[in-house]
């Protein structure tokens, strides 16, 4: 079954996107000018199942440009970071001290699902480590929204 496979968040008015088998730059246009956020964010998703290295880079540039809302841009976060770890991390290196609150907690979720992966370890703890200097950069105020996904990170890291 075709939508078996789609993740559940998908909405039936959404399933547009397979039915006309949209290509992957119609894709990655609608990620990149979205009228609708919500729409935009079930494109980058179908993107990143069609080509993934292409979701990457429009990932990239939906962060980059600041393209659409801290959600949206949380979203582009999440799928940069699957799509593409390397480029993800130097996101992080680069951003994570200045992005948005939301998404620094985007951030820090997304790393801690890597909590028990052994391939590619090294660029996971990089990342750990650049995420507590990002965390302890801000003032505590500003972080106040994303408290449970730093305790959850301090404890899955041993943090403290």
């Amino acid at each position: 079954m075709l939508f078996a496979t789609l993740p559940v968040a998908v909405k039936p008015e959404l399933f547009m996107f397979i039915e006309q088998e949209i290509d992957a730059d119609a894709l990655a246009a609608i990620c990149l000018s979205p009228e609708d956020f919500e729409e935009a964010a079930e494109a980058l998703l179908l993107l990143e199942r069609k080509n993934r290295p292409l979701a990457g880079k429009v990932a990239l540039e939906v962060l980059t440009a600041r393209i659409g809302d801290i959600y949206y841009r949380a979203h582009a976060f999440d799928v940069l970071y699957s799509a593409a770890l390397e480029v993800a991390i130097e996101y992080i290196e680069m951003h994570a001290s200045t992005e948005s609150v939301y998404v620094l907690g985007t951030m820090l979720e997304s790393v801690m699902e890597d909590s028990s992966v052994f391939e590619g370890r090294d660029k996971i703890l990089k990342a750990v480590s650049l995420l507590r200097k990002a965390v302890g950069a801000r003032p505590q105020d500003e972080l106040d929204s994303i408290a449970e996904q730093i305790a959850l990170f301090e404890v899955t890291y041993k943090y403290g």
